[in-house]
């Protein structure tokens, strides 16, 4: 695709909007992903509280090493409930291959 691989999609979904962890194959195309999407309302998915949260997420490894975003995987927050895991490949694609998603619902 135009800006790289995704490996993995995590969506979390919390009562008044759904997060998501989004995982690409390189560390360039989680920044191209934020760079385009971070604070950006994206029709489909934004929640209607806000605009996306797109950022880097801190891994269980980051903490035990001190390394810093050792992972490319991505923070994804501010989206509907409504989201589906398939309205997020088809979005985060655009900036790399899309490995896996997963819906994590809470509530």
């Amino acid at each position: 695709s135009e800006f790289g691989r995704v490996h993995d999609v995590v969506v979390i979904s919390r009562p008044s909007h759904t997060s998501a962890l989004i995982r690409y194959k390189k560390m360039r195309h989680c920044k191209k992903a934020i760079k385009k999407l971070n604070g950006k309302r994206v029709a489909e998915i934004s929640a209607q509280t806000g605009n996306l949260m797109v950022k880097l997420a801190e891994t269980d490894r980051d903490k035990q090493t001190r390394d810093q975003f050792s992972s490319t995987k991505l923070f994804v927050g501010f989206l509907s409930k409504n989201t589906k895991a398939d309205d997020l490949k088809k979005l985060f694609k655009k900036f790399g291959k899309v490995v896996k998603v997963d819906l994590i619902a809470h509530g």
